[in-house]
């Protein structure tokens, strides 16, 4: 089952929903995953089982948001106050899972372009 998300930033980027990973009958071959197009500057969904992943509208390799040059690093240091209930806990281990989903990681925004942006899970597809 394919999981919808959505990224969103402080600079009021919201992307439409993302179709992420694979329906029961595609995900063999089909890992549909948010990427940035570095010259375009935008967003886009790709399968990333291909191997030269490009832009739709200029045809330039797009960056996958797994990669970490799109991700700012980690704030270890710092605890969360109040702590996580054990409602989130659970969200965020799944949705860490999801590769998405972890809440301290911070994303480029295409829009503003800082480690400002995050994903954020809004349902299941199959």
């Amino acid at each position: 089952m394919g999981t919808i998300i959505q990224a969103r930033c402080a600079c009021g980027f919201e992307s439409g929903r993302i179709f992420a990973g694979g329906g029961f009958k595609s995900f063999e071959h089909l890992d549909a995953q948010p990427a940035l197009c570095m010259k375009c500057m935008e967003l886009v969904v790709r399968n990333y089982f291909d191997k030269e992943s490009t832009c739709p509208a200029c045809g330039e390799k797009v960056t996958f948001y797994k990669d970490p040059e799109l991700q700012a690093p980690n704030d270890t240091g710092k605890r969360r106050w109040p702590p996580p209930s054990a409602l989130e806990k659970i969200m965020s281990s799944q949705l860490r899972w999801e590769m998405y989903g972890d809440p301290d990681v911070q994303y480029l925004c295409p829009k503003c372009r800082k480690f400002t942006m995050k994903f954020f899970r809004v349902g299941d597809w199959d």
